[in-house]
């Protein structure tokens, strides 16, 4: 267990049932909240050091590799040459690899800071969701994938809008920093697809199908997007499978939802350009299938599923706060405290189980 982890997300729990007290004037805070929760995180995540053969490690030893290539030989270095690029612009400021964590940093925490802050019900729940379920803390261990992430959050903002080619040139950008980012071109024609009572019993056909169907695609994903890991062993430790239960759980609670709503959303309406609530609320609950869907095959030992099922993270941050939806004005307040304090008790239990990167917690100047 990190105490610093639990001091941040404490004070950050502790404001925002300060500001969810204030009644209309919440509104005003919810900015103030949002813009210094996401500087401490990005300092966070900019001034760690680990010590031992991990991530960090790998990441400062490719940065060295780097910084030492002209750029015609950047181009050749490796498939996902954006990465590549990005760590050679930061060897300009300086040839300390430290150097290249605070970008890192900036380009997954402000991506997700504004597209929820835009796009979310209560943006600084969201956001406190964001840290607490471990998302923000698995970016530490899986920067470069986190990034790509941040970026097709980009891309998301114009698959809501419908404007394609926006939304193919961020995704093709996201995936030079990672390759997995492909697989966020399913969002767009997601986007206007109404999220039926049906919607559920295609996304649990859909994870014996993906099941069957892993062996005959392994060799190309780890040939291709994620060939340091040997399938079977990513992500499975112990205390891990705690978080299989929130997305299934999200899951059924999305059915429950979907069988309780007495109009199904039209399809007509949801081809409308100009429906982005329609749109966002689609996607929103897709993601919440596919990420089922990741989980889900995570138990049967398809852990790779789950990485790709990362790209879904943000549909999660989005729904917490819509829960509270469903309750009389009166109550949405103490319902949205709840949902706080449920997600606090998620991170801290995750954080003294010593699962929430890096564990131990070194400023890198005090090493």
């Amino acid at each position: 267990m990190v105490l610093l982890y639990n001091i941040i997300l404490i004070s950050a729990a502790l404001v925002y049932l300060l500001i969810l007290g204030t009644g209309e004037k919440k509104k005003q805070y919810d900015k103030i909240y949002v813009v210094v929760f996401s500087i401490v995180l990005i300092l966070l995540a900019a001034c760690r050091f680990e010590k031992g053969e991990v991530d960090y490690y790998r990441y400062k030893i490719y940065f060295l590799k780097v910084s030492k290539l002209n750029w015609a030989q950047i181009f050749h270095v490796e498939k996902e040459v954006g990465w590549a690029i990005l760590l050679k612009l930061c060897s300009y400021i300086t040839l300390n690899p430290q150097i290249m964590f605070l970008p890192c940093a900036l380009l997954t925490v402000i991506p997700f800071a504004w597209f929820l802050y835009k796009y979310s019900e209560d943006a600084p729940l969201s956001l406190f969701v964001f840290a607490a379920f471990n998302y923000f803390f698995t970016a530490n261990n899986a920067t470069r994938q986190y990034v790509a992430i941040g970026i097709t959050l980009i891309a998301c903002h114009y698959a809501l809008k419908r404007k394609l080619i926006p939304f193919i040139i961020f995704t093709l950008l996201a995936s030079t920093i990672h390759t997995s980012a492909l697989f966020f071109f399913i969002m767009y024609p997601l986007c206007p697809i109404p999220y039926t009572k049906s919607m559920p019993s295609i996304y649990i056909i859909l994870t014996p199908i993906i099941l069957l169907a892993f062996p005959f695609i392994i060799d190309y994903i780890q040939q291709y997007i994620y060939g340091y890991y040997d399938e079977g062993d990513a992500g499975m430790g112990g205390s891990n499978k705690l978080g299989f239960v929130l997305p299934i759980v999200l899951f059924l609670f999305v059915i429950i939802d979907v069988l309780h709503k007495k109009d199904e959303p039209s399809f007509r309406e949801s081809l409308n350009r100009q429906n982005i609530k329609i749109h966002l609320y689609n996607l929103n609950l897709h993601m919440i299938g596919l990420l089922f869907v990741g989980v889900a095959c995570q138990v049967f030992q398809v852990t790779l599923a789950g990485r790709f099922a990362w790209y879904c993270n943000i549909g999660v941050c989005l729904y917490i706060p819509k829960i509270a939806k469903i309750f009389r004005h009166k109550e949405k307040t103490m319902v949205k405290a709840i949902l706080l304090l449920f997600a606090l008790l998620y991170f801290l239990i995750f954080n003294a189980l010593g699962k929430v990167f890096p564990v131990p917690y070194y400023f890198f100047w005090d090493v």
